[in-house]
């Protein structure tokens, strides 16, 4: 990963490139997605643009094609 750490922990900025091809570029807290980031799926060509909290989608967010058309505008609600 390219970014900040804390107590060997991702936390803060960070770019995480995963063995599947995905890539996520956002907020880490406790090494989880948290707070504002873009997960890119390489399979399906799709990404998520939104919020995080502990690892899973929350709040307002966007679906798109990588680099292209607005797919769906989300909102998640974990309770």
């Amino acid at each position: 990963m390219l970014g900040e750490w804390a107590d060997d922990r991702r936390f803060g900025q960070g770019h995480y490139f995963y063995a599947n091809g995905d890539e996520y570029i956002g907020d880490w807290q406790n090494h989880l997605r948290h707070g504002q980031g873009r997960y890119m799926y390489a399979s399906s060509g799709l990404q998520y643009e939104g919020q995080w909290r502990d690892g899973k989608r929350t709040g307002d967010g966007e679906i798109t094609r990588i680099g292209g058309w607005l797919i769906n505008r989300i909102t998640t609600i974990i309770g």
